[in-house]
């Protein structure tokens, strides 16, 4: 094209090769060298030099080189591709995903453009708006290896588990056994509760990449998960031995050996802190364990010690502000909350500071915090609990307009499922049935039961047919109870009801002798139950509410003491539902006989 006589081809690849030799001075040289009325060809080369600016990490020049391309060819595909992955290789995900749609405009099937979309969605946690697009690249392209481990990737967050189970057969069918892809699989049927099959999944996983430390937490659990305890006590300690700055397998070693009453429990921190010296992750999360196994004293100096440091979790200062707050040290507790939210400048630092200002009576304060953060997150029960107990102290109308326990509480009894005599039959076999289930010694750790025990996982996703007839019915009941609830679109709970449902969440609790729940909230529901499955006969007769339901106490320590709004009765076979922001606990059980119960979540679901 020039006096060597070289086609624009010929000299684009020879300005490329310099940019891949590093050379970028001689190919700016080149291309600065190329002289054309053709404005395809001009854009071109503003595209070539973009990406020599580009490799030289000169990101100003190499957007305003895109920008003169893109004024010249608006659909130039490269230019307008390049930008797309120059504003995310800028931290700029959003101008990303808006120019990889501008790209779409142009050419809507280009696979590539899809996908990366569908990989920004994702990095976002958007994880519907990711399969969106994930899930056209891959009409388009269904065999493609990085197009199908993506899907598999975005269904698995978004739950579709009998989808992932059967996308990652279709993946090693088509491309071979591979160990991430295992893994997936096995995570899905975990999730499913095949707990066994996952167990041979994730081996077989291990065996393709030994070293893959997720593959080997995932196995752990599902041991702990099928009750074969050792097997995964072994595991979790390989990996904290290996790493002793590994929280999370300390988090769940810790976890269970405390529900399996093993007195292994914290040894792994007391370890990891030997070999590594001071490490404030280390003793921070060691201090959230002792906090919630009932030394509290303990975890508060160990605590109160590591405030000051500059690397000081978040974790710590929360143990602080609690412990003081709980002690009625409330202006300590304030002054804690307070220097958390200013060091960390986050949510739950603030929901905390607003806490301690209705802890110190002054609601107001709390309310200002409260309503900030709801303006972001409208249907956050945390913030919805808070913001409750707030306008009780303040004596307010809209507190019996939110928390309407005559309107809002569902009180009813299921009907005698297909296939039994009676419904004590059927409760008879169900409780059989949890109790198999029910394999640790103690309650869970961070979780409002005491003294008692908990399944682990959802427990409607377990492969039960008796789970499934019982799910059968609370749905009926449930269904009929939305129907009757009035139409309000200003009401945080009533708005939301769209008629029908999806559970979220479901586990079955054992009480036993001098247990209760405490006073809390469920933050991941729209509508929170109980359903008794078998109650003790001394909570039937007792004329003292012992073991019974209470609604509307608050779960931390104030300077006014608010007392329940009201008391239910348990009784066998009865399903009692209410909004999940709604604080709940229940009575202390003196009796030694056990109370069985199934406890689960629901959200609106949207058609």
């Amino acid at each position: 094209m020039q006096s060597q006589g070289m086609s624009f081809q010929d000299v684009s690849n020879l300005i490329l090769k310099e940019i891949n030799n590093n050379n970028f001075l001689k190919a700016l040289k080149i291309a600065n060298s190329i002289k054309s009325n053709e404005s395809s060809i001009v854009a071109h080369l503003h595209h070539l030099k973009s990406i020599a600016y580009q490799k030289k990490k000169d990101y100003i020049l190499c957007l305003a080189e895109i920008e003169k391309g893109i004024k010249l060819s608006p659909r130039h595909f490269h230019l307008n591709v390049n930008k797309a992955k120059l504003y995310n290789l800028l931290g700029e995900p959003d101008k990303s995903i808006k120019q990889y749609l501008n790209v779409l405009a142009i050419y809507s099937d280009d696979i590539e453009t899809l996908y990366n979309i569908s990989v920004l969605y994702f990095k976002k946690n958007e994880f519907t708006k990711a399969k969106e697009y994930i899930d056209k690249a891959f009409t388009l392209s269904p065999q493609n290896a990085v197009i199908l481990s993506a899907k598999i990737k975005t269904d698995l967050k978004l739950e579709k588990f009998t989808e992932v189970d059967r996308l990652t057969d279709d993946y090693i069918r088509n491309f071979g056994a591979d160990a991430s892809i295992l893994n997936s699989k096995g995570l899905a049927l975990k999730a499913l509760c095949f707990w066994d099959k996952a167990i041979i999944t994730f081996e077989q996983s291990l065996k393709l990449s030994p070293g893959l430390v997720e593959a080997k937490k995932n196995m752990a659990s599902c041991y702990h998960l099928a009750g074969k305890f050792k097997k995964a006590k072994a595991i979790y300690t390989e990996l904290t031995t290996i790493n002793p700055l590994d929280l999370d397998s300390h988090h769940w070693l810790n976890q269970m050996l405390w529900e399996t009453a093993d007195s292994g429990f914290l040894s792994s921190y007391n370890h990891a802190l030997k070999i590594t010296g001071k490490n404030t992750a280390l003793e921070a999360e060691l201090a959230q364990k002792l906090y919630t196994s009932g030394k509290q004293t303990e975890a508060y100096k160990i605590a109160k010690q590591i405030l000051s440091q500059s690397n000081c979790p978040q974790k710590a200062f929360s143990i602080v502000g609690d412990y003081e707050r709980e002690n009625s040290l409330f202006d300590e507790s304030l002054k804690t909350h307070l220097a958390a939210s200013n060091r960390f400048k986050n949510n739950h630092a603030y929901i905390e500071l607003a806490k301690s200002y209705i802890a110190i009576d002054k609601p107001d304060h709390a309310l200002n915090i409260i309503n900030k953060l709801l303006n972001q997150d409208e249907y956050n029960q945390e913030y919805l609990c808070i913001k409750n107990t707030a306008l009780r102290l303040l004596k307010s109308e809209l507190y019996s307009y939110y928390c309407n326990y005559d309107l809002f509480v569902m009180q009813e009894k299921i009907a005698t499922p297909s296939g039994f005599a009676s419904i004590d039959d059927f409760l008879t076999e169900l409780k059989g049935t949890l109790k198999q289930y029910h394999y640790y010694q103690n309650h869970p750790l961070e979780q409002s039961l005491v003294n008692g025990s908990q399944t682990a996982e959802k427990l409607f996703d377990y492969q039960l047919p008796i789970l499934k007839m019982l799910k059968q019915e609370l749905y009926e009941l449930t269904s009929c109870f939305l129907t009757r609830l009035p139409k309000d679109n200003q009401h945080p709970f009533l708005k939301r009801n769209v008629g029908d449902f999806k559970v979220t969440d479901s586990w079955s609790v054992i009480l036993k002798g001098k247990g209760f729940h405490k006073n809390h909230y469920h933050s991941q529901g729209w509508m929170s139950s109980p359903f008794y499955v078998s109650i003790p006969t001394l909570i039937s007769e007792s004329t003292n509410q012992e073991g019974w339901l209470k609604l509307g106490e608050p779960g931390f320590n104030m300077n006014t003491k608010l007392l329940p709004e009201t008391a239910l009765k348990p009784e066998e076979g009865k399903l009692i539902q209410f909004p999940s922001y709604f604080w709940h606990g229940t009575n202390t059980l003196n009796s030694e006989m056990e109370r069985v119960t199934i406890a689960y979540d629901i959200l609106p679901q949207h058609t």
